[in-house]
């Protein structure tokens, strides 16, 4: 990378990293060989800026300013994007804050609402309020208790998953993966680059290296099954062919984005559900132990690994059976003091 690109790739996580997110969150591709995203490979794709103050897309090249894709408009929040975030981020933070005080305040839903509102408002992607009202009860309904507290946050509810559908087709300009239709990527994306409306890469094509603000300000969790960036998977940032429906497998990301892997081979079709045999994915609501499909236990139940439980299982001493319980995190958080007022003189 030349010096001006490592300037720009800098400055463009930074961006993200001040506006409230991390560069592990924004990644939009995950490596399958950690299971986690990789920063280097995100800082590599980040270039100029390729947008402009309305919030609609420029032409690439056209000035070579570092801005957010989705730049600051200081336009009102639109009520269903908000209605959306409240839920995703809000709701499960406060619930989590009222289960283990010590989590520490409940994140901004600023950048949420803010990359939302403009893609809602740029026509690149819709969003049902119907969906979001399911949305909102589900996380409620998942919530309610604390069982499914852990001291590393939660994934997105599978009834939040899914609702932002992109519009654009193949070959259009694009701010987020997410504005593609399904099944396309958002190419050459960067934090303050657009990309463009691609289909998944093939083999050997070099992978995880791209930014994606608005699916992790959203919580998009399930990205890369909608909007694959390989056909197959990316292994050591390079894509790698499926393996072929019924062959061998180790783990579902072997088996590429329309399949999973079910009793040690590769499946097509919905994931397996209670009671069902499985490698390491079930359906929403069920848990992978012991190579079946299980409905996850609640507090208080007994367990002997943490896959049994919605959170994790608490060991006794001495050998003694465990306990599904909700997971605090062992540091206290030190309360937020507000600003000291001058004193009147």
């Amino acid at each position: 990378m030349t010096s001006r690109g490592a300037t720009n790739a800098r400055w463009g996580l930074a961006l993200i990293l001040l506006a409230g997110g991390s560069v592990g969150a924004v990644a939009s591709c995950t490596d399958k060989t950690s299971g986690a995203p990789d920063a280097s490979a995100s800082a590599g794709a980040v270039a100029s800026a390729s947008a402009t103050p309305s919030g609609k897309p420029e032409q690439e090249g056209a000035n070579d300013d570092l801005r957010p894709v989705y730049p600051i408009d200081n336009l009102p929040p639109l009520p269903l994007a908000a209605r959306y975030c409240g839920a995703v981020r809000e709701a499960p933070a406060r619930r989590r804050e009222a289960c283990c005080p010590s989590m520490g305040a409940v994140p901004e839903t600023g950048e949420c609402v803010r990359t939302l509102s403009a893609a809602l408002r740029s026509g690149a992607v819709t969003l049902d309020a119907a969906e979001v009202d399911a949305c909102v009860a589900a996380v409620a309904k998942e919530t309610a208790g604390c069982d499914w507290v852990t001291s590393v946050g939660s994934p997105t509810v599978a009834a939040c998953l899914g609702l932002i559908k992109g519009t654009l087709k193949e070959g259009a300009r694009c701010r987020s993966n997410l504005e593609c239709e399904e099944g396309a990527r958002c190419r050459a994306l960067g934090a303050t680059r657009q990309g463009k409306c691609s289909p998944p890469l093939p083999a050997r094509r070099v992978c995880n290296i791209s930014t994606d603000s608005l699916a992790a300000f959203t919580g998009q969790d399930d990205l890369d099954r909608r909007h694959p960036e390989c056909a197959g998977y990316c292994v050591r940032k390079l894509c790698a062919d499926a393996v072929a429906v019924g062959a061998r497998c180790v783990g579902s990301f072997e088996c590429g984005p329309k399949a999973h892997c079910v009793a040690g081979k590769c499946a097509e079709g919905p994931l397996p559900g209670p009671g069902q045999a499985c490698t390491d994915a079930c359906a929403a609501g069920a848990h992978c132990a012991k190579g079946k499909c299980a409905t996850a236990k609640t507090e208080g139940e007994s367990c002997e690994e943490d896959a049994e439980c919605r959170a994790h299982c608490e060991r006794g001493d001495g050998g003694k059976a465990g306990q599904c319980a909700r997971q605090c995190p062992s540091f206290l958080v030190p309360p937020v003091k507000p600003p000291v007022k001058p004193s009147a003189k």
